[in-house]
């Protein structure tokens, strides 16, 4: 596979935040991947991810179970470091 000629990085997290998060978040990326798709247009798409919950899958597991399989598509996924996050109680 060749090099993607597209990077898109999501931020997100997976606790549900303000109802329907999951979802708010992997339709869009549905749509952009079926155009993208249609297109043929290599893309990778980075999720960093914020706070997950212990004992959910990550986000990014969901979304590579939701996104479209399609030729050029490369997933990456970063976890936030609790040190790094914002507003978080640090024990």
């Amino acid at each position: 596979m060749s090099a993607p000629s597209l990077s898109i990085v999501v931020t997100a997290r997976h606790d549900n935040y303000g109802g329907d998060a999951s979802e708010r978040i992997i339709k869009p990326l549905q749509f952009n991947a079926a155009r993208l798709a249609e297109h043929g247009v290599a893309y990778e798409l980075i999720l960093v991810e914020w706070d997950p919950v212990p004992g959910r899958p990550y986000l990014s597991e969901v979304l590579a179970r939701e996104l479209p399989d399609a030729p050029g598509r490369t997933l990456r996924h970063i976890v936030v470091a609790p040190e790094y996050q914002i507003g978080r109680a640090h024990v």
